[in-house]
Formats: structure tokens, sequence, C-alpha cells
């Protein structure tokens, strides 16, 4: 199932035209985002993942190979071994992680609030996408006010468009003469 999640992501019209993403590293039973990463990393995209940094606080660390870039961080869970943080404002694309999903795009994190806190400081324009089972798609989720919502999940079965994705600002307007 993992495997077709990610050949329906892949082939996302923003993903295809994204030149940075940051991507969970699947911990358990979450979808497995290897190829993803794989992917973004032989298409030499701006590769990040999240790496904790302290309470409530994740950072995107750009990365160049998953064996090597990668060892047991938070909770176990691989994080980044070095590298200094990225400005959430260069990524194009976030794949996130979650326990629940609804058809209105909320989200139920796994507690932390370390995504959400982070979502918030993208871009408005930035693409937040979520991988997940069809088992975890239900009708409604009891959202808190800090879980943010996101604009697609992808399973195995479909992608479920929340809203179109948003449009880039359009570029500024040259000083008149």
């Amino acid at each position: 199932m993992s495997r077709r999640i990610c050949e329906r992501l892949l082939k996302l019209p923003e993903v295809l035209t994204a030149s940075s993403i940051i991507c969970f590293v699947s911990f358990r039973t979450e979808v497995e985002t290897a190829p993803i990463l794989r992917w973004a990393l032989r298409r030499a995209l701006l590769t990040a993942v999240p790496l904790v940094t302290g309470a409530r606080r994740l950072e995107a660390v750009a990365i160049t190979d998953l064996q090597r870039d990668l060892a047991p961080g938070f909770c176990g869970i691989p994080e980044p071994v070095c590298g200094t943080p990225l400005d959430p404002a260069s990524l194009d694309i976030a794949v996130v992680p979650g326990a629940a999903f609804d058809f209105q795009g909320r989200r139920v994190g796994y507690g932390g609030g370390f995504f959400d806190a982070f979502l918030t400081r993208l871009r408005p324009d930035a693409a937040r996408i979520a991988v997940a089972f069809e088992t975890q798609l239900v009708h409604r989720v009891a959202a808190d006010g800090h879980d943010l919502p996101v604009d697609a999940v992808v399973t195995e079965r479909r992608v479920v468009r929340v809203r179109a994705a948003r449009a880039a600002p359009p570029p500024a307007r040259p000083p008149s003469a």
C-alpha cells in the first residue's frame, strides 16, 4: 500500500514541478516515505527532513543520502545527524504525517504539535500534502485548534483534494518610470 501511495503522490503536478521538499521519515506503521525521499534526491530537489530541536520545535534540515545522513533521534525517529536548518519559506512541498485525516483536510497528529507549528512557517503557496492509508481517512476528525489542515490526502486508493493547490503570489510590479 505504501508503494501505491508514493506512486500517486509522485504524479501530483505540484510535486512534479517542485524544486524543494520536506518529507517526514516514516516510523513504525506509518506510510513508508523512503521512496519519496529517494525520488527527490535522484531528481536533485532540495530535500529536507524534520529535526526536533526543542519543545514543539521542528526544523527542516537538508539531506543528500538516506543511510549516511540519518540516525535515530527524538523518540527513536530517524533524524538528520548534521546540517543547518533551512528557512521553511524555501520549501515548495511539505509531506506530513498524521494519525487520522478527514475530507476537509483536518488532521490529527500524534499529540506533540511539532508539524502544526512548522506548517505555520511555510509560504502560503507551499503545498501541504498528507500521505496516509485509506483506513486513516475518516468522515470527521476531532482536530484541536492547533491541528492545521492539509491541501490533499493521498491514500493507496485516491487523492482527496481539499482545496486547489494554492497559487504562488503574483510577481512584484516594477516601479513606474
